[in-house]
């Protein structure tokens, strides 16, 4: 259910949006039917993954007293002064922090990260990481390096001490590493190496995330022979500090870089369908049939998960509940300008998208459009900036008042990259690196 004002996500029954106050006509919500599954099996984890614990049984709701109603409400109304608007999104129906850690590795690949006011991404001029003060108040300045002269960092995340990144280096014999940083860059250390891959080849850390304070890990293993048809992932947990690690899924995926990480499920897209495996279930099922032919990483917001499907017929956003029921397309494209529209995130209740131009080469624009679109049924889109240029592949990360937008290749030698600072309303409020570099 949607705000017919502002395209919130609500909940059913609810008369007012959280987020506009538009009062709602009341509607009868009818059940959805469930979503068609086909299991597919996958091999037993290295090691057994814990059993999640039963969900404890809901306390009987007793009728709250007028003196604990009025305190809620001055309590809220403090910390709305105090905080502005971060407070705000906190308060309101917006994502939760685990969502938005989600969205920022499944969309933004790990290509930057934002804590304590600072924004972190990899600086191919110093060869390390660089932070930033998000307000512009402080000058970049380097806090890490990279794995050697010709490594490069990725797959960034962050908690409320540290910034988390992969150390990888070209050469063979020198191995990833996934590695922290203090946000002031005053205390460093390695967290985790995952060692050798199935085929002897060097393990290739995916992804990273950081939820409810603990680290989660995905790992390329490699293909298991020569006959096998798809790469195999391990899913890890870890404490913050790599202490106490344990694989609790193994994932079998066809379609390389698809997967997501969730703090209860791993979702990931393989031709077209969306799969969903919860970390105590020892295989994915299949939730969502796009008809497509590409999908992209499936992520959580507002307890929705979202997937942009495209194919030879055009793309189109879908919405559909984390069980996969009650899908819905919100926005489609047709099938002569599809091409190069790229979801990169979800903010306040819209989708961020990209678009390079038409399928056709010769009506390719200079500059890649910037367009969002509301997340409700027959929206329609709204450009509200461009990003130069076309080749560039920005990734886009949600800082929670701005976004981090990386554009190019995150390599040292010869690639082209550029890193800034955007408002949500598509303007550039600070240049950390102009494209290209």
């Amino acid at each position: 259910m949607f705000c017919p004002s502002c395209g919130c996500q609500l909940a059913d029954g609810a008369k007012f949006c959280p987020a506009c106050g538009a009062p709602l006509a009341e509607r009868q919500v009818g059940p959805s039917a469930p979503a068609a599954s086909a299991p597919l099996t996958a091999p037993a984890p290295p090691q057994a993954a814990p059993t999640a614990p039963a969900p404890s049984s809901a306390a009987t709701k007793r009728p709250r007293s007028p003196l604990l109603i009025v305190g809620i409400v001055l309590v809220a109304v403090a910390v709305l002064a105090a905080g502005g608007f971060a407070a705000w999104r906190l308060l309101s129906a917006g994502p939760s922090e685990n969502e938005v850690a989600m969205m920022n590795s499944a969309f933004g690949n790990g290509t930057a990260a934002s804590a304590g006011g600072y924004d972190f991404c990899w600086d191919p001029e110093t060869e390390g990481l660089m932070r930033a003060k998000a307000d512009g108040s402080e000058a970049p300045q380097k806090i890490a390096e990279q794995a050697d002269e010709y490594g490069y960092l990725y797959v960034l995340c962050a908690s409320d001490q540290y910034v988390y990144y992969i150390t990888a280096p070209y050469a063979s014999d020198y191995p990833i590493a996934l590695r922290c940083v203090s946000l002031d860059g005053s205390d460093r250390k390695t967290v985790y190496e995952p060692g050798r891959a199935l085929d002897d080849t060097n393990a290739y850390i995916s992804s990273a995330c950081v939820f409810d304070d603990q680290l989660y890990v995905l790992v390329d293993m490699g293909y298991a022979n020569s006959n096998a048809e798809a790469a195999t992932y391990y899913v890890l947990r870890m404490g913050l500090d790599g202490s106490d690690v344990q694989t609790i899924a193994q994932v079998n995926d066809m379609s390389y870089g698809s997967i997501a990480l969730a703090p209860d499920a791993v979702y990931y897209s393989s031709e077209g369908d969306v799969y969903v495996q919860p970390y105590d279930a020892p295989q994915p099922t299949r939730i969502y049939r796009s008809g497509c032919d590409t999908t992209s990483r499936p992520v959580l917001y507002c307890d929705r998960l979202y997937v942009w499907c495209s194919g030879s017929s055009g793309g189109y956003l879908a919405s559909m509940n984390p069980d996969g029921s009650d899908a819905k397309e919100l926005y489609r494209v047709a099938s002569d300008t599809w091409i190069y529209d790229r979801l990169v995130t979800i903010v306040d209740g819209k989708a961020y998208f990209t678009d390079n131009g038409p399928e056709n080469s010769a009506a390719i624009s200079e500059a890649m459009t910037l367009y969002t679109v509301p997340l409700k049924e027959g929206a329609t889109p709204e450009q509200i900036g461009t990003l130069e240029p076309i080749n560039a592949n920005p990734y886009v990360v949600d800082a929670g008042d701005h976004l981090l937008v990386i554009m190019g290749a995150m390599d040292t030698k010869g690639a082209a990259y550029g890193a800034y600072n955007l408002k949500y309303d598509g303007s550039i409020s600070t240049v950390y690196k102009a494209y290209p570099y």
